[in-house]
């Protein structure tokens, strides 16, 4: 796929190709909203040797036959309409084992699909000793990896307690999903919604902290 441009249109439509596996897939369409350029809804095109050849795999061969294909040229059992969503060159390699945890690469795991990444050597939130640490202690750390994604223009969707590392002098954040880029004139707002979110969250925390049941 092309590289990613968070300044492009997300309004527009557009045809893209993409691998997956050893299939190429075109397809058109747009992207999500202004908040999420890089997840793009397409319609996945097919051409007329391919829907020669899938349907009669999907209807008249054998399951194993069907599998065998399928794990091959995987884009040929694509349903209509798919959802991608685009990795923004230079903020991974550059956030790794730091902000993020590293990441080695795809597997397959029990025949489920699945990233293998770093372990982290640190502590959920949660699992700090009391008392905790306070709340200007805190942010502080978080806002090391705040930081460190701004500089790339992106902000972190999901903030929660259960996608946090806590180290002595950062936060790693461990769910890359929840990555994203707003459009150009969105990002400040979205960069101090994030640090209010954040207070909002830790302060659950420490007003429960001490309860048995937490």
């Amino acid at each position: 796929m092309g590289d990613y441009d968070s300044d492009t249109s997300y309004n527009g439509p557009r045809r893209v190709k993409f691998r997956l596996g050893w299939s190429t897939v075109s397809a058109i369409g747009k992207a999500n909203d202004s908040k999420h350029p890089n997840v793009l809804r397409l319609r996945v095109l097919r051409s007329s040797p391919e829907r020669i050849l899938v349907s009669p795999l999907l209807q008249w061969h054998p399951v194993f036959l069907r599998t065998f294909v399928a794990t091959i040229l995987p884009g040929l059992f694509l349903p209509d309409r798919v959802v991608v969503k685009k990795i923004m060159p230079g903020w991974l390699d550059d956030l790794q084992g730091y902000v993020i945890p590293k990441f080695y690469g795809e597997a397959t795991v029990e025949g489920t699909r699945a990233l293998v990444l770093s372990e982290v050597d640190g502590i959920m939130p949660w699992e700090q000793k009391l008392p905790p640490l306070g709340m200007d202690e805190f942010k502080a750390r978080v806002e090391v990896a705040f930081q460190a994604l701004n500089s790339f223009g992106l902000v972190y969707d999901d903030l929660k307690l259960g996608n946090m590392i806590l180290l002595p002098d950062r936060v790693v954040l461990v769910d890359l999903e929840s990555v994203g880029a707003p459009a150009k004139e969105d990002k400040e707002y979205c960069f101090n919604s994030d640090r209010a979110h954040l207070e909002v969250v830790y302060r659950r925390y420490l007003d429960n902290c001490y309860d048995d049941d937490f």
